[in-house]
């Protein structure tokens, strides 16, 4: 069993979300991780995808790689038992490069947009460990939370933001999130010049997704997720 474990390259988790999708995080076989995370999809989310295949991938040409958008694959398998039907799973970039203390799945709505309860947001055990979960926009509100970047860090999220934004529009796709992390370095003792170039280090593995913060304590990493629902007369309805 000890050998088999150090062959094993994902680790599985099950997601928070409404969906119960399976998440992969990649590692390589001595634990470190890709920066690749493999996820379950629908039928429909795949045709979704593969019918705006052409048109990401020029896009993605387009943009030189500055965007949130992390979609690098899709696949598919049949299980091995009777009457199993086929599997679908997309290959992402991990928008999280180390584990933020921190994290929001926004969608800019209020409809259902809340994880915990508010004695859970402010309970001592969940405020001492940091252990809240993914939080949304109501958690995002009810703690006055603000993103504190220069304004040149500002300008340039803002136009990736929006970019993708268009091109999610002209798809006809819509209800994906805007994913944040917040990183905080846990050493307090660390020294300004160590405590920056480990951010530095941290942003740049977030490959133009993620901005060290303007008081240079923390880095916000950055995603948009979820993207592959269709418009459609549900939606209309």
């Amino acid at each position: 069993p000890d050998q088999l474990d150090t062959w094993r390259p994902l680790r599985e988790s099950v997601s928070e979300g409404a969906s119960g999708s399976f998440f992969y995080w990649v590692k390589l076989r001595d634990g470190t991780d890709t920066g690749y995370i493999v996820k379950q999809i629908t039928k429909r989310e795949k045709d979704s995808l593969m019918s705006i295949l052409p048109y990401y991938k020029a896009y993605v040409k387009e943009r030189g790689g500055r965007s949130l958008l992390q979609y690098l694959s899709c696949h598919s398998m049949r299980l091995r038992w009777k009457w199993s039907g086929k599997v679908y799973f997309v290959v992402m970039r991990n928008c999280f490069p180390a584990p933020p203390q921190l994290s929001f799945d926004l969608k800019g709505a209020t409809a259902n947009r809340r994880a915990l309860q508010t004695w859970e947001l402010h309970g001592t055990a969940s405020h001492r460990t940091g252990r809240y979960g993914t939080l949304r926009d109501w958690e995002w509100m009810d703690t006055g939370m603000t993103t504190d970047l220069n304004d040149e860090d500002k300008a340039q999220l803002w136009r990736m933001v929006q970019a993708d934004c268009d091109f999610l529009q002209r798809q006809n796709l819509l209800d994906y999130s805007l994913l944040l992390g917040i990183y905080r370095p846990p050493d307090r003792s660390m020294d300004p010049a160590s405590k920056e170039a480990l951010l530095q280090d941290l942003a740049r593995r977030c490959r133009g997704c993620a901005f060290v913060s303007h008081d240079r304590q923390k880095v916000y990493f950055f995603g948009i997720i979820d993207v592959l629902e269709k418009f459609t007369l549900r939606w209309r309805v």
